[in-house]
């Protein structure tokens, strides 16, 4: 296949993420979740801590995704493609970095048919244009392990320069957990014979880190000094306890994950299909003929299969993960598997093509069935075109994030005990969202008239015809 086509398919497959990332409501619980506290940030001209809610500052993560975030909402509005469309465009840094390693690896030929087999990947496509931080903690640890694969080249200024961004902007993205998948790689290759006197000589170490520290510590230190206790969780407790933890108790937010150790590796295949389906078959195949797993023989090689590897090796032991903590080592895997698997022109094309369309024909079908969304788009819609302007909108017990975001924060939260204060609260129209399990309790009412107005997946928006408040 020619390079225009190559191209053409790349760029359709990034505009079609664009595309889903504008339509598709955002799902609780991540993605609305980050992006009513960028809203929140926004609300509060607050450059510094991201908050939680309108009262608890959220220590759980820096701040670099919140303010990319913050300004894309400011700039285009609250709806679905401004919190996304920052993560789609750190992505297509993702891709240059992606870029880079294939030329220093395999030469200028490579470039186009890697980067599309990185795009292509399940988790990559996914990622880029997903209200999440790991896209940004990618391109902070991709930038300081390529610029560390081209010095192993070429030594020169620039790239060692480069690595020392990278961690200033892995440390703003994710925090001290990018600078350890950064040196998982390095350590390995300088122990199985790249040499620790050939590692100091690499990099400049003193001044590269003073460029690191410049980039990331001044946050760090302002966030102590606002919001005191913030180093103490984030750096203990979101780095260590976090993951030697399952479903650790000192979570202030909810939402640990615990999972059976050893599911990243899981992730791993579902985050790189389909290409992990048919570089492990291949890998296989070799590995049993020849008796031996086959292994890279330059140091180069050898430093990128550990880059591959480092967040499985990191996170096997771990219990609280998500698939998308992968998505850091998915680029030397890109490469790898492209030099492993030489794709012809068709095989890459049609591979490439796989899931994008899968994501895209599921996304098409959860379109069209939106009381199946696990998101308050549609309820928060169908009340502002419902309500006049002295309604009241409240969700019965708990209210989404979602319902938070689309609803720039005018959303109450009632209790079972208040509700009927809040019903006899003025005399304007009142809106109430009831979950699924609580629909009972509201038929029990007598007292008050409702009318189903929408619905999401478990909630139900009612217009309240009669309550107290009306006599």
């Amino acid at each position: 296949m020619s390079q225009r086509l190559f191209w053409l398919l790349l760029g359709g497959m990034l505009l079609l993420r664009l595309v889903i990332a504008a339509m598709l409501p955002m799902m609780e619980t991540t993605e609305p979740r980050y992006a009513e506290m960028s809203r929140l940030m926004l609300e509060k001209q607050d450059w510094i801590t991201p908050w939680y809610d309108a009262q608890t500052p959220f220590w759980g993560k820096p701040p670099l995704s919140f303010w990319a975030q913050k300004i894309a909402i400011d700039l285009l509005g609250v709806n679905d493609l401004a919190p996304r469309l920052p993560s789609w465009l750190f992505g297509l840094l993702l891709l240059v970095v992606v870029a880079w390693l294939a030329r220093v690896r395999q030469g200028k030929p490579a470039i186009l048919p890697t980067m599309l087999l990185f795009a292509s990947m399940a988790l990559p496509f996914v990622s880029m244009g997903a209200v999440m931080t790991d896209v940004y903690l990618a391109l902070g640890v991709g930038l300081s392990l390529a610029a560390f694969a081209s010095l192993l080249n070429t030594p020169s200024a620039l790239p060692g320069w480069l690595f020392f961004v990278g961690i200033g902007v892995s440390m703003l993205a994710k925090g001290p957990v990018g600078v350890v998948l950064t040196g998982i790689p390095i350590f390995m290759w300088t122990v199985t014979g790249g040499g620790w006197r050939r590692l100091w000589r690499l990099l400049p170490w003193f001044r590269g880190s003073v460029l690191s520290a410049m980039i990331a510590l001044p946050w760090y230190g302002l966030a102590e000094l606002k919001t005191p206790g913030f180093l103490n969780y984030f750096l203990l407790g979101e780095h260590i306890l976090r993951f030697v933890e399952p479903g650790w108790a000192g979570d202030l937010y909810g939402d640990a994950h615990e999972r059976p150790k050893g599911t990243i590796w899981l992730f791993w295949m579902l985050g790189a299909l389909p290409w992990s389906l048919v570089f492990v078959w291949r890998y296989g195949r070799d590995a049993w003929r020849i008796r031996r797993f086959p292994w890279p023989a330059d140091g180069q090689g050898r430093f990128l299969f550990f880059w591959a590897l480092a967040p499985m090796l990191f996170f096997t032991l771990a219990g609280n993960i998500l698939p998308a903590y992968v998505l850091p080592g998915l680029p030397a895997a890109a490469v790898l598997m492209h030099g492993y698997l030489r794709p012809s022109g068709k095989q890459l094309a049609s591979g490439a093509l796989v899931a994008p369309l899968v994501i895209a024909l599921a996304v098409v079908v959860l379109m069209a069935r939106p009381a199946q969304w696990t998101s308050e788009r549609a309820n928060v819609q169908a009340y502002a075109r419902a309500a006049g302007s002295a309604s009241l909108l409240a969700y019965l017990e708990k209210v989404p994030y979602s319902a938070s975001y689309y609803s720039h924060g005018a959303v109450e939260q009632v209790s079972l005990s208040g509700l009927d204060d809040w019903l006899a609260r003025g005399q304007g129209e009142r809106y109430l969202v009831v979950h699924d399990r609580h629909l009972p309790l509201l038929r029990e009412r007598t007292d008050i008239r409702a009318v189903a107005l929408s619905r999401s997946k478990t909630m139900v928006l009612f217009k309240i015809t009669g309550a107290a408040g009306d006599r």
